[in-house]
C-alpha cells in the first residue's frame, strides 16, 4: 500500500478585521493503490456507521465486476473484428482465384480463335492485377 502525507497547512486571513496572526491548520493527503481504503481508514468508517465498510466493499466488488465485464466485452470485440478480417481475406483469395482463372481461359480461348492481341491484353492484364495485389498487399484500414 503507497500512502503518501501532508501536512502543516498555513492560511492567512485577507479580511483586517481578523486577527492578524496566521491559522494554522492540518491537512492529509492518503493515496492508496488498492481498490480498498486502509484498514485504519476502514475502522474509522465503522465508527462512524458500522453498515458503511460493508458497503465500500460491496461497491468496489460491483465495481470491479464492471470494470472485468467492459474489458471482456472488449476483448470479445477484437476478435470477432480479426475473425471478420481473416473471412474477408479467405473469400478475397477465392474471388482473386477465379477471376484470374476466368482472365487466362479467356486469353487461352481468345487466342485459340486468332486474336493475339486480345489474348495478350487479357493475359497481362488477369497477370498483373494478380501481382500488383500481391506487391502491395491489402491495405490497412484502422
Amino acid at each position: 500500500m503507497n500512502v503518501k502525507e501532508k501536512n502543516n497547512l498555513e492560511i492567512k486571513q485577507p479580511h483586517k478585521n481578523l486577527s492578524d496572526k496566521p491559522i494554522q491548520g492540518l491537512a492529509q493527503f492518503l493515496q492508496y493503490t488498492s481498490p480498498f481504503p486502509p484498514p485504519e481508514i476502514l475502522s474509522q468508517y465503522a465508527k462512524i456507521n458500522p453498515d458503511l465498510v460493508e458497503q465500500i466493499i460491496k461497491l468496489t466488488a460491483i465495481q470491479n465486476d464492471h470494470r472485468i465485464a467492459l474489458e471482456n466485452k472488449n476483448l470479445d470485440a477484437q476478435i470477432n473484428h480479426q475473425m471478420r478480417r481473416d473471412t474477408e481475406a479467405k473469400f478475397g483469395q477465392i474471388f482473386a482465384l477465379v477471376i484470374s482463372i476466368l482472365g487466362i481461359t479467356g486469353a487461352i480461348i481468345t487466342g485459340c480463335f486468332g486474336q493475339s492481341w486480345a489474348s495478350a491484353a487479357l493475359s497481362v492484364t488477369a497477370l498483373t492485377s494478380l501481382a500488383a495485389r500481391f506487391i502491395h498487399g491489402r491495405p490497412d484500414s484502422k
